[in-house]
């Protein structure tokens, strides 16, 4: 099956929706003007956020970048991967959904 990354971020969201995960979308990617951007910045947009932030029930914070099978991170992506492993919080690369799996096991769902 051929993925872009909404129609993917659309699927992730509704299976870790279905496993009872908080899930919620960063906007980083908007297209507008320098004077929102600057503002946006001051409210806290940053380069390389990843595009999901979950909760699961169990209490386990997964940040997910969502990057279609040929997709390349940018640089600030990278680092907040290095970030996450910082402050030890699980980053991933989804490419499909087969990449979210394991997150089922942690929201207690096949527990």
């Amino acid at each position: 099956m051929k993925y872009n990354e909404s129609l993917l971020q659309q699927q992730v969201v509704q299976q870790l929706r279905e496993w009872g995960t908080v899930a919620f979308h960063v906007p980083n990617e908007r297209n507008m003007g320098v004077a929102d951007a600057m503002r946006m910045r001051t409210m806290g947009l940053t380069k390389g956020a990843p595009d999901l932030i979950c909760w699961t029930r169990n209490g386990k914070c997964w940040w997910l970048e969502l990057k279609t099978p040929k997709g390349k991170r940018s640089p600030e992506q990278m680092c907040f991967e290095e970030l996450a492993h910082k402050l030890h919080i699980e980053y991933r690369v989804v490419r499909s959904l087969d990449d979210i799996k394991d997150i089922e096991y942690w929201s207690g769902h096949m527990i």
